[in-house]
């Protein structure tokens, strides 16, 4: 099976589902994937992953066909497009020059790390937490590497071809004071290679403070019940922001109307010191993106400015829909589904207020530095 389908046949595929409709484009996705699970004093799994397939999507007014394949030879892909084609055949769309391709950014690939010296790792990690106290009863690591080789082909763009690299190490570790039971979670990732982990020494430190965590909840005293005032740290606030706001953004949700947001810009969301903003262009977050899964420019969108309400998050047909610009926000679970509107750095930009002044002028309430679950 090759690595990559014809460029041809997609471009040839396309065409067919253009004739008569709004837009149409190919997504080929060759994933694959490692995660490691140790847990017990003892590597529990090793799971690897390899998936790859086209999916050809189709968009007349509000109707959308989607379709996809594992075989990537003409007659497969024009069979799929015959099937997903509801109109006559039209125009022939312009030949494609050659294809922008991206690469990950990244100083050591996880792939290219023995099995041997992952394992390894993991076993010195669990180490170092369980050095920290006895009570420290259990500790459950995961390795998780993923890469994934994606070709693009849209109506109105050059084809795309982007690699992309996902990394993380996650901690578990749960401490034990008679039957009560306390656990803390800390994860270590992003859109690059092994030089996320940081340094061994840097390392040690992250984990020990799992380890510390979670013995210092053992002896904490309840939280007080209530309405009260909450102070939220920049290493905590992109949850809140992410949940309470950044979904009722996505223009999907807005456009059927279950978005609080709906109708709302040019309006106040928020005080006039909070500025919300999407930014796919950090290299090494979560988020970052070249392209999005639909090969729109991965881009930096305000959307709220000084408490107001600028706009939404948009992938091409709820773009369209809205008659506007892509904000480059089409995401995709796999080659099997099509794109949604979902978010990829959100956060609040930096303000003017000093964190202390915040902490001081608040008589009762949470301040909250981090936050899990």
């Amino acid at each position: 099976m090759p690595r990559l389908p014809r460029r041809e046949d997609l471009q040839s595929a396309v065409e067919r589902l253009h004739a008569g409709a709004d837009d149409a484009d190919a997504f080929f996705e060759d994933r694959t994937g490692l995660d490691l699970i140790r847990r017990g004093g003892k590597l529990e799994d090793a799971l690897s992953l390899r998936e790859l397939g086209v999916g050809l999507r189709r968009v007349k007014g509000d109707s959308t066909s989607y379709g996809f394949t594992n075989r990537f030879d003409s007659q497969a892909l024009d069979g799929l497009a015959r099937d997903l084609e509801a109109a006559p055949p039209g125009g022939v769309l312009p030949r494609a020059s050659s294809p922008l391709r991206f690469s990950p950014q990244m100083l050591s690939d996880p792939a290219g790390v023995p099995l041997a010296e992952k394992t390894d790792l993991l076993q010195r990690v669990e180490s170092w937490v369980k050095q920290v106290d006895p009570r420290i009863q259990e500790v459950q690591l995961r390795w998780s590497e993923e890469r994934r080789q994606l070709l693009l082909w849209g109506i109105d763009h050059r084809p795309v071809e982007d690699q992309r690299v996902q990394f993380s190490l996650r901690l578990q570790c749960v401490a034990a004071e008679g039957s009560l039971l306390q656990s803390a979670v800390r994860v270590r990732g992003g859109t690059a290679g092994l030089e996320l982990l940081g340094e061994e020494e840097e390392l040690r430190e992250w984990a020990t403070g799992a380890a510390e965590q979670s013995l210092r909840s053992l002896f904490a005293r309840p939280a007080p019940a209530g309405r009260t005032s909450v102070v939220l740290s920049s290493s905590a606030g992109g949850t809140m922001v992410h949940e309470a706001i950044g979904h009722g953004l996505e223009a999907d949700l807005v456009q059927k109307g279950l978005s609080v947001y709906h109708g709302r810009v040019g309006r106040p969301v928020a005080g006039e010191a909070i500025t919300i903003v999407d930014d796919a262009t950090l290299p090494g977050r979560r988020g970052f993106l070249h392209v999005d899964d639909e090969g729109c420019p991965g881009q930096r969108t305000v959307l709220v400015e000084n408490g107001i309400l600028q706009g939404y998050l948009y992938d091409r047909l709820t773009a369209r829909r809205d008659r506007v610009q892509s904000t480059g926000n089409g995401r995709r679970e796999s080659y099997r589904f099509p794109p949604i509107v979902r978010m990829t750095n959100t956060m609040i930009a930096p303000g003017t207020l000093e964190p202390q002044a915040i902490i001081a002028e608040t008589r009762r309430g949470l301040l909250v530095t981090r936050m899990g679950g």
